[in-house]
């Protein structure tokens, strides 16, 4: 199991070593990272989660709904809890109660769960 969490994760942490050296050493500059946000954000992001819906069978999808209705129900919680703690606690608008929920309660699945989770579903199938 643990194998399997280093090999889905090597990727990634390869990925943050290089932009975090190439940031170090000037080799990319503010324009530049504005550019690589809009492309990643409008077509690799959008293209690779279309891929991996497409590349995911029907069998797969309907044995794993238990898991997607924890996720929804883990999601909509948090959103709900943090929504009240800043609405009826901390007396925040409902403008920024709701922007603070979702920055909170929102995971970065679209950037670490298609890797991680397929890597992982791929490993258990086997």
């Amino acid at each position: 199991m643990i194998l399997v969490l280093i090999s889905a994760l090597l990727p990634i942490i390869v990925t943050l070593c290089l932009g975090y050296f190439s940031g170090a050493r000037k080799d990319f500059g503010e324009s530049h990272s504005k550019i690589l946000n809009k492309l990643i954000m409008s077509y690799s992001l959008p293209m690779s989660l279309f891929g991996g819906i497409l590349a995911t069978g029907r069998k797969v999808i309907f044995e794993n709904i238990p898991v997607a209705i924890w996720i929804f129900i883990g999601m909509v919680g948090g959103y709900l809890i943090v929504f009240s703690i800043c609405k009826f606690i901390l007396k925040n608008s409902t403008s920024l109660s709701a922007l603070r929920s979702l920055t909170i309660s929102g995971p970065a699945i679209p950037f670490v769960g298609p890797t991680l989770l397929g890597f992982y579903f791929r490993q258990k199938l086997l």
